[in-house]
């Protein structure tokens, strides 16, 4: 077993380099192919970028984790993994059609479907019990369908939103991969382990162009961040399904609650945003400045100074449900103690503006 083990560790660490390295040096070319065809991201409602900078980056996340994967991965160990291929291609597909053409948000739904499908379906990778919250356990294969596929839309589009500065949507899912990544490789499932560390590796080399970059900044596009959160969404799932059996090595009561910690800062944002913007009779899809990066941003802070602080503040979050599970093994008090706390850390910025109005009136005044 620890031989094994030892085996497992040496593939993670071989394939998280392998993506690295193979992301770190496609991103010039990607760059400079970018350039010459003006492929440059638009400025919106909802980043936060002055300068025209290359999209695509995607494209280099998106060859690092598949050629890693296939170079370490056991296929006849993981059964439905050509699904999850066939899913990314497609997922691919779509994001490099909308950040090169334009796609409708309506195909765009319609591709993150099929994938999500072929995924579910063919690959049998989908929800199969709900841990006996509100007592229920096992579900029926329909339930089951309908249940997967709405959590793989809310991944998929969670990470989507989030990608407004940068380094946080590549940040905050590097943090989300290496945490699965890490537990089913001390749980005893290294496939699903090495996809997680795979794509760990990408988004690290992405991450250094897009944040520190000069001459080669590029930021991810749809194909990057519609990648992530299919792929996150995955591993959301089988973590979920290995933990239905609790007599696996590091077992994780209340698993669909940790998985909630886990992915904390996408879904809570996503959420948070939501919410404003129904309340204000708006499409929940229309672009804003109301993200919670946003408000970090406004208390003049920087891009990577705010993704950093999000990445402490989900790393604390994912913290607190590890061990919180141990003592409290209900799922829906679980997830409450978690949104109670995005709730209040999410006001953090919001107080601290208010006072600074407050502060620069007073002086307006007094002067």
């Amino acid at each position: 077993m620890e031989i094994f083990f030892t085996s497992d560790i040496i593939r993670a660490i071989a394939v998280f380099g392998t993506a690295f390295l193979i992301a770190f040096y496609s991103i010039p070319v990607i760059v400079s192919v970018a350039v010459s065809k003006n492929f440059f991201a638009i400025k919106n409602g909802r980043n936060s970028h002055v300068h025209a900078t290359p999209t695509l980056g995607g494209v280099a996340i998106f060859s690092g984790l598949m050629i890693s994967s296939l170079i370490f991965l056991n296929f006849q160990s993981f059964l439905g993994l050509q699904y999850i291929f066939a899913g990314l291609t497609i997922i691919f597909f779509i994001g490099i059609k909308d950040d090169i053409l334009s796609l409708s948000p309506l195909k765009k739904l319609v591709g993150q479907i099929a994938a999500s499908l072929l995924v579910i379906d063919l690959g049998n990778i989908r929800f199969t019990t709900l841990h006996g919250f509100a007592g229920i356990y096992e579900i029926n294969y329909f339930t089951s369908l309908y249940i997967s596929l709405f959590v793989f839309i809310v991944i998929i589009n969670a990470f989507n939103l989030i990608d407004g500065i940068d380094g946080l949507a590549a940040g905050i899912g590097f943090v989300c991969a290496m945490t699965f990544g890490t537990w089913f490789l001390i749980a005893g499932f290294p496939e699903i382990a090495i996809m997680a560390y795979s794509v760990s590796g990408a988004l690290i080399a992405f991450f250094i162009y897009n944040v520190f970059g000069h001459k080669n900044k590029i930021f991810m596009g749809d194909t990057g961040s519609l990648l992530l959160g299919f792929l996150s969404a995955i591993l959301v799932v089988v973590f979920n399904e290995k933990n239905a059996v609790l007599n696996v090595h590091a077992a994780v009561y209340a698993a669909p609650a940790v998985s909630i910690g886990i992915l904390a800062i996408p879904l809570f944002d996503t959420f948070r945003i939501f919410t404003i913007r129904i309340t204000k009779m708006q499409s929940p899809f229309r672009a804003d400045r109301n993200h919670i990066h946003h408000r970090l941003l406004d208390l003049g802070l920087s891009h990577f100074q705010s993704t950093l602080i999000l990445q402490f503040v989900n790393l604390l979050i994912i913290a607190m449900v590890f061990i919180l599970q141990f003592f409290i093994r209900d799922i829906l008090i679980l997830v409450m103690i978690t949104f109670a706390l995005c709730i209040g850390l999410s006001q953090v910025p919001v107080l601290l503006l208010k006072a600074r109005s407050i502060k620069e009136l007073h002086n307006t005044i007094s002067s």
